[in-house]
């Protein structure tokens, strides 16, 4: 059968693994940590290079369901068949049936190489033998003094509290109480400026009256202009100057200098303030913005007054913008976490980098309702609540997600062992539909501490033929060491070993024989028996001989014979 695989604008199958690029197994490690991925939720395979004896990078078979989404620079592949995957993106024809994707990919898993075409794939990458354990350190230990204990054991404790208490919690530790609104200069106090102006010149950080000012104040203290009341007009001339310099210049010092303060009166970037090519030059007033710091709430705006803006502009609005990203870092390294998750929230509307900001601050629950509100990231809001403690409304996440085993983890932390059973039953039976054995057979024995159901997954994983050999390996696994090894060894063999996979049954024997050991002479006799019957349908069989002979000069002949007649 001739496969064709041309782009398409769609998936037409689901998304099963993915790929990473790199020949370095240390690489592959990093980037399936900052994906989320625990190495027992995947697989993964090696994949060869062009050039001999070189690695391109690995494919990442997914045993559980994969967001796509979650995926940044590598490439997904779709699952065309549980040992078939193609690239996203991308078409077979003629569309094989499943039959005919048992037939030619029943055995192990193939995949489309994006540069060398279809490829077989042995067997998983072994963590196990290229991970170096550190050394261990002795260590001489002291008994501490006897304290005292606690009366009960405490196994779980949940604090309930609506939303809005939260975020009405926020504004209080935020604000800490209410200021007095100092606003643009009204018409009355531009007209008293105006007058000022002509008593008073402001030179440097003095006032210098004029000839007018003192031509009154020599009609003594007695008159109208006596020295105290120059004195007052004095102080308020200085306030009206003080509010009435550049707006811009006195918000961008106040950010500086008092970012909270300053936050008070910010504007939103693109509200009413031109820049990004906008053809009306905006202006920007600086009058009170934010009566709080209400990540959730509405921006309440004193349009009080008049006058007092200045105009924004292209200039402006980047100054602004830099300035807003400065004061978010500098309130960060104050361990300012909030009033900074302000900044990207409500001023430059980054969400994503709010919400990570307030999760870096430990504020989980406010992260969450960040991820959910703004970035309609549940993955992300569930992890936070489950960092948070809030174990319920993390749970509920994680049923919508469709994330069993996730549930039944959170329940069991809540020490609710039935309703977590039954989600891990759900999970199991999740991983069985869908060809993933080795992933049910983990649960039931790790979980839910059943080993019977394990050993039921793995037999079933090898008689369909998904992972024949990792299922049969760690079937045996619950027998090595034991006394009825063996017997269950010959079980296995008489019971369900025939000509779809006696060639990897033969690997298993194979394994053990190398082992040494006792049963070497039974093993051997094994293997002579699989070779002898089924060689004549599989001749490759005949080369395994080499395992149970080594050093047999005349092997070689005789195996050289045989081919020739095949």
């Amino acid at each position: 059968m001739e496969l064709i695989i041309r782009p398409s604008k769609k998936n037409r199958f689901p998304i099963g693994g993915f790929l990473i690029r790199g020949s370095s197994a240390g690489k592959w490690v990093l980037e399936l940590q900052e994906l989320g991925f625990s190495l027992d939720e995947v697989e993964v395979y090696a994949l060869p290079g062009q050039r001999l004896n070189s690695v391109w990078g690995c494919f990442v078979l997914c045993l559980r369901d994969l967001e796509s989404e979650r995926l940044s620079h590598q490439e997904a592949c779709q699952q065309v068949h549980p040992n078939f995957y193609i690239p996203e993106k991308a078409d077979i024809l003629p569309l094989p049936s499943y039959q005919d994707c048992e037939r030619l990919f029943g055995q192990k898993v193939h995949i489309m190489h994006p540069e060398i075409g279809l490829v077989e794939l042995e067997a998983p990458f072994d963590w196990a033998a290229h991970i170096a354990l550190p050394k261990q350190l002795e260590f001489d230990g002291k008994a501490a003094i006897e304290g005292t204990s606690v009366p009960t054991e405490l196994y779980s404790f949940e604090v309930v509290r609506p939303q809005t208490d939260i975020l009405k919690q926020m504004e209080e530790d935020i604000m800490g109480g209410d200021r007095k609104e100092e606003g643009p200069l009204d018409l009355w106090e531009k007209g008293r400026l105006a007058f000022y102006k002509g008593l008073f010149s402001k030179e440097g950080e003095g006032v210098e009256k004029s000839a007018l000012m003192k031509f009154f104040e020599s009609f003594g203290e007695d008159q109208k202009w006596s020295q105290q009341w120059s004195q007052q007009m004095v102080e308020d001339f200085e306030e009206l100057m003080k509010r009435n310099q550049k707006e811009l210049d006195r918000l961008m010092d106040l950010l500086k200098n008092d970012p909270k303060e300053g936050l008070k009166y910010a504007l939103p970037l693109d509200e009413g303030m031109g820049g990004r090519g906008s053809s009306a030059p905006g202006y920007f007033s600086l009058s009170r913005q934010w009566n709080n710091f209400n990540l959730f709430g509405n921006r309440q705006i004193d349009y009080s007054g008049s006058g007092g803006s200045a105009p924004l502009g292209n200039d402006g609005y980047w100054r602004l913008q830099n300035q807003y990203g400065e004061t978010a870092r500098q309130l960060k390294a104050e361990g300012e976490y909030k009033e900074a998750a302000f900044v990207y929230l409500k001023l430059l509307k980054n969400y994503r980098l709010a919400a990570a900001t307030l999760e870096e601050g430990k504020y989980y629950a406010e992260a969450a309702q960040v991820y959910l509100k703004h970035c309609n990231d549940k993955s992300r809001a569930a992890s936070c609540y489950e960092e948070g403690h809030m174990y319920r409304e993390a749970i509920d996440l994680y049923k919508e997600l469709e994330h069993p085993e996730k549930v039944g983890d959170l329940f069991m932390k809540l020490k609710e062992r039935d309703a977590a059973m039954n989600y891990y039953q759900r999970a199991a039976e999740v991983h069985e539909e869908k060809s993933r054995y080795l992933a049910a057979a983990r649960l039931y024995e790790e979980k839910m501490e059943d080993s019977d159901q394990s050993k039921a997954s793995l037999l079933l994983g090898w008689e369909r033929g998904h992972q024949a050999y990792e299922c049969m390996d760690h079937y045996l696994d619950y027998y090595r060491g034991e006394e009825n090894f063996q017997e269950e060894l010959d079980k296995v063999y008489e019971g369900s070993v025939a000509y779809s996979n006696c060639d990897t049954f033969l690997r298993i024997v194979e394994s053990e024989y190398e082992k040494g050991g006792d049963l070497q002479p039974h093993l051997k006799n094994m293997g002579y028996e699989i070779i002898s019957k089924y060689a004549s349908l599989k001749p490759s069989l005949a080369e395994q001989l080499r395992k149970f002979k080594k050093g047999d000069k005349e092997l070689s002949k005789d195996l050289f014979r045989f081919r020739s007649k095949k």
